[in-house]
């Protein structure tokens, strides 16, 4: 077998093995279930424990990105916790834009900014949460596909991929609710392109510093900050708004994330054009 017929059939127990998970969870068990609590904690690991049964099953010797690599690359550290304080701000934006009509009292004084502060401190901490994901996607999904096409179309389809994981937690109601315009398939191509570019952002990461903790720290903040809008948008009526709006919301809270991941995504591919010509 050639090498990228190995990496082909490598990707491919990666991807059943990553949403087994998903899909047991999700079609076996009722949402409110002990059996569905405990998949969705093995869930987001999922992508982590399938790199490791595919490495081991085939026998992979391909770099793991295991190192922290801190020396010489703090800025990037430094760079994914300024990308979740900047989408956090743009998303209360994307609140305010979502409530049109409402009266919503932004509040941000000593409490918020301790807050805030603390909200950060998490995310960095609770990158463990995160790297199930990021030594999945990031550490070997995304260098295989690379492996197989060129960079930028990688970087779609594992953003794909990594969108239709999303796919049955989508269908039972998380992340966009229920009762939007083509439920839940538009939920589905929503999740897949923000993904794409958002993944451009946790790759570009993980490149410059070979490493995962980076992207897994980034995502680790992004996931952990964004709460603050909730604190800063504190009005009886905000939650009721976000209710009704759900996939509104949600899609409106998105743009941030794609459109600084678009940036990210024509930097890796005029890295990637740039290489090319220079090897040519």
């Amino acid at each position: 077998m050639t090498d990228k017929k190995k990496d082909i059939l490598r990707i491919i127990i990666f991807i059943v093995l990553a949403n087994l998970p998903m899909f047991i969870g999700g079609i076996l068990f009722e949402s409110e279930s002990k059996a569905y609590s405990l998949m969705s904690y093995i869930a987001p690991y999922s992508p982590a424990i399938a790199h490791i049964i595919t490495r081991i099953i085939t026998k992979d010797k391909a770099p793991m990105y295991l190192r922290i690599n801190f020396k010489g690359n703090k800025k990037y550290y430094l760079m994914g916790i300024i990308y979740a304080l900047i989408t956090s701000v743009l998303e209360i934006v994307a609140v305010m834009a979502v409530a049109s009509g409402y009266e919503i009292t932004l509040n941000f004084g000593k409490r918020e900014f301790a807050f805030l502060l603390f909200l950060i401190a998490l995310g960095i901490v609770g990158f463990y949460i995160l790297i199930g994901e990021e030594f999945g996607w990031r550490a070997y999904l995304t260098p295989k596909l690379e492996g197989l096409m060129p960079e930028p179309l990688a970087l779609i389809v594992s953003g794909i991929i990594w969108g239709m994981w999303h796919a049955v937690p989508i269908a039972n109601g998380l992340n966009f609710g229920f009762g939007y315009w083509g439920e839940p398939y538009t939920g589905f191509l929503v999740m897949c392109i923000s993904c794409i570019f958002y993944g451009s952002m946790l790759t570009y990461l993980t490149k410059k510093t070979k490493s995962i903790y980076p992207a897994s720290i980034c995502h680790s903040c992004v996931d952990v900050i964004r709460t603050i809008s909730v604190i800063v948008g504190d009005n009886p009526e905000f939650a009721e708004i976000l209710e009704k709006n759900s996939f509104k919301y949600c899609v409106f809270a998105m743009i941030p994330d794609i459109l600084i991941g678009a940036v990210f995504f024509v930097i890796l591919t005029y890295e990637y054009i740039s290489n090319r010509k220079k090897k040519a």
